[in-house]
């Protein structure tokens, strides 16, 4: 054996200690940017979300008005109608 190989021994053996580390390191850093970017999809799809069912009701509602009017149209029509009915 050669001398001294007990001191690169340990230069080995520290240095895969510190590899491990940072990988570990790496690793969980990996996982908090996965976090935050899922929690940003999350913010983001859900304004989405809001805006697109913000738009549905004003767009439904919008329709519904229309349509009361078309039926009111009508029967302000029929009124008019049979007010000119005669009576006997």
């Amino acid at each position: 054996m050669k001398e001294g190989w007990e001191l690169e021994a340990d230069k080995l053996v520290h240095a895969i200690e510190r590899d491990q580390a940072a990988i570990q390191q790496a690793l969980a850093r990996r996982v908090f940017i996965r976090w935050c970017m899922w929690h940003e999809f999350r913010v983001v799809l859900r304004n989405r979300e809001n805006t697109l069912l913000t738009l549905l009701v004003q767009s439904w509602t919008v329709e519904e008005r229309d349509y009361s009017e078309a039926v009111g149209g009508i029967w302000s029509a029929l009124v008019e109608s049979v007010e000119s009915m005669p009576l006997e």
